[in-house]
């Protein structure tokens, strides 16, 4: 890291609190990292947008379009001016048509024609006339109703998914606690089996609390094995976790397994999941979350295991959050970055589940290896010992027999 790089205070939003970092340029972006050199968010320089001071004393404060509930603030400014000024100075200024001349209307020939008395109105004769009071009041009402729903229904739909993390707030955590025991449920009834070796899930029950010891999570935590040939784990609301049996046979070691464990973890306290379904359903998820409504088409499970849309910034977060875990835990931080990387060589493909062929994407296109996540993760600390000892790590894999 470079002296020349300015220290701030960066703000992802939802009321969480502010996380000191550096903030790093690059050709493309501002990279803003946190104290262990983990990456915390990256910006594009095109996309960043600079706040005017109201007092001189105050520190200088930048957002991100993409982004709007993160913002950046420091005192130290450094390059940031200087390079956003180049930015702004290079891009193109928008040039407006040019608008066609205005042709003069042909102004007719002779006296007009002269229009016979008959002692009729125009509206008698087939005129179009003067439309009464009340036909032109119930138009305008018509045309003014029209106007306000299409305005309610452009703005919903542009800041929506920028106040989806704020809007899932409003959502309890016994609600989403229930939710996610709802989710579990309608993963029984379409046909999945749940490994039930009870020496194997003591030594995951383990491995999880350890894990979720530093994280302060607001619901228990349940992580189920079901029988399925794909590696992958899944995160559900509420604290409820599904790992599926062919990750369980693929991994190499505890650490991969704890990594892993961890990423997911960390998505389900940051709830990201909640915030992606409210962020692409809307409203109407919303307010079938808040009456609890999990019959709801919006919130059901195919709803759920729909979102399919990998976003950078959640995926350094939890990353982030897991790294710290694993250390509070005294467990190697390494184990997380080689499975991302072993993943991606898995299909691609999309895989269906249960009798009721629930479609769900694989593991790498949820949660993709960007090239600047796995350079974060190299940097993080090793951390302590293994996962699992012997005796468990032998139990686990044969928690489905």
């Amino acid at each position: 890291m470079q002296d020349k790089d300015p220290t701030g205070r960066f703000y992802a939003g939802d009321g969480r609190p502010p996380q000191p970092v550096s903030l790093i340029e690059t050709p493309d972006h501002l990279e803003m990292r946190d104290s262990m050199s983990l990456l915390v968010a990256a910006w594009a320089w095109q996309d960043i947008v600079t706040h005017t001071r109201s007092r001189g004393d105050r520190p200088f404060r930048y957002t991100c379009r993409p982004f709007p509930g993160q913002r950046v603030e420091t005192h130290d400014p450094g390059f940031l001016t200087e390079r956003l000024t180049w930015e702004r100075d290079k891009a193109p200024s928008p040039v407006s048509p040019a608008r066609p001349p205005r042709r003069k209307a042909a102004r007719p020939s002779g006296k007009p024609p002269q229009r016979a008395r008959t002692g009729k109105t125009r509206d008698q004769r087939g005129g179009w006339g003067w439309p009464s009071p009340r036909a032109l009041t119930r138009f305008l009402m018509v045309a003014l109703g029209t106007l306000c729903v299409g305005a309610v229904l452009g703005i919903t739909a542009m800041v929506l998914p920028g106040l989806a993390n704020r809007l899932a707030v409003l959502v309890p955590a016994s609600t989403e606690r229930d939710w996610g025991e709802a989710l579990v449920g309608d993963l029984r009834d379409h046909g999945l089996l749940f490994c039930d070796n009870i020496y194997g899930t003591q030594a995951l029950d383990r491995l999880t609390r350890r894990l979720t010891g530093s994280l302060n999570a607001p619901w228990p935590i349940r992580v189920h094995v079901v029988k399925s040939d794909r590696a992958q784990i899944l995160t559900l609301p509420g604290g409820q976790m599904i790992l599926f049996e062919g990750l369980v046979n693929a991994a190499r070691t505890p650490d991969e397994i704890a990594g892993l464990l961890a990423h997911a973890l960390a998505h389900g306290i940051l709830r990201h999941g909640t915030e992606s379904l409210i962020a692409r359903y809307g409203l109407p998820a919303l307010a079938a979350l808040l009456r609890e409504d999990f019959s709801a088409p919006e919130i059901s499970l195919e709803a759920y295991l729909a979102q399919k849309d990998s976003n950078l910034s959640e995926e350094l977060a939890a990353d982030a959050l897991a790294v710290k875990a694993l250390l509070a835990a005294d467990l190697r931080a390494h184990g997380l970055p080689l499975a991302l990387e072993w993943l991606e060589t898995r299909p691609a493909d999309m895989e269906t589940l249960g009798r009721s062929r629930l479609v769900l994407a694989p593991q790498g296109a949820l949660h993709p290896p960007y090239p600047d996540r796995l350079k974060a993760l190299r940097r993080a600390p090793r951390g302590g010992g293994e996962a699992m000892d012997p005796l468990d790590w032998e139990a686990f894999k044969l928690v489905c027999r």
